[in-house]
């Protein structure tokens, strides 16, 4: 897997072999996943993770290459409160996509090994 990371005000990347890639985003402006660009099929529920209140998305999307992606992501509004008024709460987004339909099993399986700290 190769390993892509960078931002200024969070720790985010993106992790990816040849059948999918994990892409995540931890500090203050992640993605709420309200919508994807692109996205076709597009749910969402309400869930935890990591005992924290998590909403959950599933979409389909069209790859650069012409091939249907099956998506899977999550999004921690709150992982810890904020530390000013300047500086919003600490969020985690992470969304994985994969050209199988059994990339959700493999979201579920990484989702559900998330951890925070208190």
């Amino acid at each position: 897997m190769a390993l892509t990371d960078g931002s200024m005000d969070s720790q985010s990347g993106s992790l990816q072999d040849a059948a999918v890639q994990l892409g995540y985003d931890f500090g203050p402006y992640s993605d709420p996943l309200d919508s994807v660009a692109g996205a076709t099929e597009f749910s969402s529920h309400q869930g935890t993770l990591g005992g924290k209140t998590a909403r959950y998305v599933s979409f389909g999307l069209v790859g650069k290459n012409g091939q249907r992606q099956f998506c899977q992501g999550v999004h921690v509004p709150v992982v810890k409160p904020p530390v000013s008024a300047d500086f919003g709460s600490v969020k985690l987004t992470m969304i994985l996509c994969g050209n199988t339909v059994t990339t959700d099993v493999i979201a579920e399986q990484i989702f559900a090994s998330v951890k925070f700290q208190n």
